[in-house]
């Protein structure tokens, strides 16, 4: 519920504070991704989100996104006989809430882009691990600064709706001796766009 209150937020504060005249775009949309090394024991689900976007010209546009996305893990540690000593699993949230900037290469038809986009990646979860004599459970958050470059496109579907596709490569920096977070997502949706007067 969090989600969604902050998404509709963030989709009517920039419809509210946008300036006079322009072209709005508000999107709806679901993602796939593929975590890197070391944190491919990640699998994900089908995560969404929501973004908007107010074009300053008819190819530049900059914009608000928030993401949410589920991962389960498992974690084991081998001892030199290959027998599991410690293990671990669990679950968790990574909600991504990011400024963005996109440059479309044309004005009509079907729309490439690229972008970028960053701001604050939130994470909470839940895990137990266990060795050979007991097992500890714990709940955790965190935020991290992220950016991710992007590549996409919109096809038109009417004169107000288009379908999207694009792709990105986030890249999560660590908090001290913290290990970096990269994941490629996949988004895909639906924009409606309006022409304010």
């Amino acid at each position: 519920m969090k989600f969604f209150i902050t998404g509709f937020c963030i989709l009517l504060f920039s419809f509210v504070f946008s300036p006079v005249q322009g072209q709005i775009q508000a999107g709806v949309y679901g993602s796939a991704s593929i975590h890197a090394k070391p944190y491919d024991n990640y699998k994900s689900k089908i995560g969404f989100g929501l973004q908007s976007r107010y074009f300053l010209n008819p190819h530049f546009a900059v914009g608000v996104s928030v993401d949410r996305l589920s991962q389960t893990f498992r974690v084991q540690t081998l001892d030199n006989n290959h027998q599991v000593v410690i293990e671990g699993k669990g679950k968790t949230q990574l909600t991504p809430v990011t400024a963005t900037a996109e440059y479309f290469f044309t004005t009509q038809g079907v729309r490439p882009y690229v972008g970028i986009k960053t701001g604050v990646y939130l994470t909470k979860g839940s895990g137990s691990y266990r060795d050979t004599a007991s097992e500890i459970f714990s709940n955790f958050k965190s935020s991290s600064f992220g950016i991710a470059p992007k590549v996409g496109f919109q096809m038109p579907l009417s004169s107000n709706f288009a379908f999207f596709l694009e792709g990105e490569y986030d890249y999560i920096f660590p908090k001290g001796a913290g290990i970096a977070r990269k994941y490629f997502q996949a988004n895909f949706g639906i924009v409606y766009s309006i022409i304010t007067p």
